[in-house]
């Protein structure tokens, strides 16, 4: 509808409440309301306090009885806004005489809050600038912690620390993309960013979240249950994202909502059944994760009207989310240091097993240098009998060589000899007989001689073979 035809239409209802919640709805939001005539010269200004409004346009007619706008929304650059506040402002014109009346258009695909706020501009400005400066003591705690985690990170190695770095990371970015300081600072001139941001960091928050809460309690000091709600609470996160991407925000906002509620409550009984189970720094996560719940549950409660809409429910989350940052950071730093008691106890009881141990090797040393001792002496004991046997083995060598060599000259010797021994009996015949020839020789007379002594001769040499 056009706001001509708006104008025309009488069937506004009158409200009677400061903030109207108007929930998760597509369809679009007309608004009408008159400011009376000023009696005086100071500038007023309207407020929208919701940064998240898709789109919030202000009509309004002037002397001339056109229709004026201005024109305000996470679909515009931020940079286009007159006041450089997070909220929406716009300058409400001068009447003196009539009352003006204004028409306001209202589009939102995430949960519909609308607090207005007429008044003058410097109390709106100076309130503003409070918002900013709290947002900024609030970013300050976290990135100092952010740092002080990381530096611990870097020393230690303990992912605990990088997961809860990352965590405080994504509630960083959550904060800034619900109280419209992000789209201020950070994504100015990215409209779809701007339209996204909340589920998708806020989405990102809870499941780093989980993922630090099981590495903190550690998977095997959490039930089967409690494990299977957080990772169908994780498996959630991922169908929240996919589904803002696909521009199904209403689902995607209701589920996370949801999502929220579920993984705190686990996370809660998860701590408490650590705390029974008298897990090393327990009671800490169990105090941070509380004050983080709370913070959680006043922040939803005001969504769908159970609370009323002030500074105390809008920034109860950041303030709790602040608190369990800090409160987080004594829990990694008692679990450090019980980590580190641990460790030196460790190291006390190896220091005695390896005294223990250095004692028996040192007596198992000794046992076998004994050993070492009595087998050498048994081997040198071995190696002299050896020594001994080989020299009797080489005399016996020896006169065994003597021997054969003995044997074989004796019997050389012993053959010439026998021949000798065989032939002096023949050899004595053989002198006797030339003794006898010869004596015959001598008993001639050669004047005597006569044929029958050469005969007896002849006879006789033929006898003795001459």
């Amino acid at each position: 509808m056009r706001v001509e035809q708006v104008a025309q239409n009488n069937q506004f209802t009158q409200s009677t409440k400061q903030v109207l919640n108007f929930n998760l709805t597509k369809s679009t939001i007309w608004m009408r309301f008159a400011i009376a005539p000023k009696l005086n010269n100071k500038k007023y200004c309207l407020e929208i306090n919701n940064p998240l409004l898709d789109s919030a346009y202000l009509f309004w007619q002037d002397s001339n009885k056109v229709f004026n706008s201005i024109q305000y929304g996470d679909g515009f650059p931020f940079m286009k806004r007159k006041y450089n506040y997070a909220s929406f402002i716009y300058d409400l014109q001068d009447s003196k005489s009539t009352p003006n009346v204004y028409y306001l258009q209202l589009n939102n695909h995430e949960q519909c809050q609308i607090a207005l706020k007429i008044g003058e501009s410097n109390f709106l400005f100076n309130r503003a600038i409070i918002e900013k400066i709290w947002f900024f003591c609030f970013c300050t705690i976290l990135l100092v912690m952010f740092l002080y985690n990381m530096f611990i990170y870097l020393t230690v190695k303990d992912k605990n620390y990088l997961l809860y770095s990352v965590y405080i990371f994504c509630i960083g970015f959550a904060q800034a993309s619900i109280h419209g300081f992000g789209f201020q600072y950070l994504w100015y001139e990215n409209q779809w960013l701007q339209q996204h941001c909340v589920f998708i960091f806020s989405a990102l928050t809870g499941l780093v979240s989980i993922l630090f809460c099981i590495k903190f309690i550690e998977e095997k000091n959490i039930s089967k249950t409690l494990m299977r709600c957080f990772k169908i609470t994780l498996i959630g996160y991922f169908f929240t994202i996919i589904l803002s991407l696909l521009n199904v925000y209403a689902l995607s906002y209701f589920l996370l909502q949801i999502l929220a509620i579920l993984g705190v409550l686990t996370s809660l009984f998860t701590a408490i059944q650590a705390s029974r189970n008298k897990v090393p720094s327990a009671n800490y996560f169990l105090i941070a994760w509380s004050v983080f719940i709370l913070g959680i549950i006043l922040f939803v409660l005001k969504d769908y009207n159970l609370l009323p809409f002030n500074d105390v429910t809008v920034y109860t989350l950041p303030a709790g989310c602040a608190l369990e940052v800090i409160l987080l950071s004594f829990a990694l730093a008692n679990r450090i240091k019980l980590l580190q008691q641990d460790k030196n106890t460790a190291n006390i009881k190896l220091l005695e097993t390896l005294a223990d141990k250095n004692e028996i090797v040192s007596m198992q040393n000794k046992r076998l240098d004994e050993e070492v001792k009595l087998q050498t002496a048994e081997l040198n004991k071995a190696l002299e009998d050896l020594k001994k046997q080989e020299v009797e083995l080489i005399n016996r060598e020896k006169m065994s060589s003597l021997g054969v060599l003995t044997a074989g000259i004796a019997h050389e010797i012993n053959n010439p000899i026998n021949f000798v021994t065989g032939s002096i009996r023949p050899l004595k015949n053989d002198v006797n007989d030339l003794f006898n020839i010869l004596a015959l020789y001598e008993n001639l007379d050669m004047k005597t001689l006569q044929k029958k002594d050469v005969m007896e001769i002849d006879a006789l040499k033929k006898q003795i073979d001459l």
